[in-house]
């Protein structure tokens, strides 16, 4: 039977957000505004809470997938064809496994480290910020490893995983059920952790005008938020870092951001929250 093959990065991305992880311990390793609006409140716990979050997801994955009796089987689709079952891969996903869920510590680490320097340094948070946030889309085999969906879905049912690929109660059912649609649109790229905070907050964050004029706003601030630089203008965009090294620079524009809405949310509708 052809399975249907899901990647490590995408079992991650979909267990990572149904992780409860407090306010308080977000807080206490956020560097929070002392002045500013909720959106820039958000923008500042996001690379706390996405990165306890995908770790602590991680140590559930491995628990369930390694330390359990039932196992499921490990394919790599590198090549070109159908997956192959790899035992080698097992190696592989245990590694990555490991090297995420670690980043939590190494992230309190960093942010401890920086607090124990001079005021210069511990308020400039975004070379902490953007270079431990752990960019699944950057790391390129994770892409490539992964597991039969429906043996994935049916050992996390039995072991009380939560995710947002849908519930199953046989093989049979994950097979032919149709996963849980994302609600976000998945952004690429430096801007990403921006542009998902920022449309999680706007009323309609269909309408590119609407989504627009929040990034703008956050250009036009006193200190922008990671990767931006500065606002240029609407025809050339928003001017944003390359790196976290701020060795060069680029444009992000409402033409790149009405592409990425239109193509998760179809022609405008309004997606106003309840």
């Amino acid at each position: 039977m052809r399975i249907d093959f899901v990647s490590l990065a995408e079992v991650i991305d979909r267990t990572a957000p149904r992780v409860d992880v407090s306010q308080d311990e977000v807080d206490r390793y956020s560097d929070l505004p002392t002045d500013g609006g909720d959106l820039d409140l958000k923008l500042a716990r996001y690379p706390a809470r996405q990165i306890f979050q995908r770790s602590r997801a991680a140590v559930k994955i491995l628990k369930c997938v390694f330390d359990t009796p039932a196992t499921v089987r490990w394919y790599d689709r590198s090549l070109p064809g159908d997956p192959l079952h790899s035992e080698e891969v097992r190696k592989e996903i245990w590694n990555e496994l490991r090297h995420i869920a670690k980043m939590e510590q190494q992230f309190k680490r960093d942010v401890i480290g920086r607090r124990g320097l001079s005021p210069r340094w511990r308020n400039d948070t975004s070379h902490v910020d953007s270079n431990a946030l752990p960019a699944l889309n950057l790391w390129p085999r994770l892409h490539d490893v992964g597991f039969d969906k429906a043996e994935l879905l049916l050992l996390f049912s039995k072991q009380g995983i939560l995710h947002n690929f849908g519930a199953f109660s046989s093989l049979e059912e994950a097979r032919t059920s149709r996963p849980v649609k994302n609600e976000w649109p998945p952004f690429r790229g430096e801007m990403a952790p921006i542009l998902d905070m920022v449309v999680r907050k706007v009323e309609d964050p269909s309408n590119p005008l609407v989504v627009w004029q929040a990034l703008k706003m956050l250009a036009l601030g006193e200190n922008p938020p990671y990767p931006i630089c500065k606002y240029k203008n609407d025809k050339t965009g928003i001017e944003i870092f390359q790196n976290s090294n701020k060795t060069g620079t680029q444009y992000y524009t409402k033409k790149q951001l009405t592409r990425s809405l239109k193509d998760f949310y179809g022609s405008h509708k309004v997606h106003k929250r309840t």
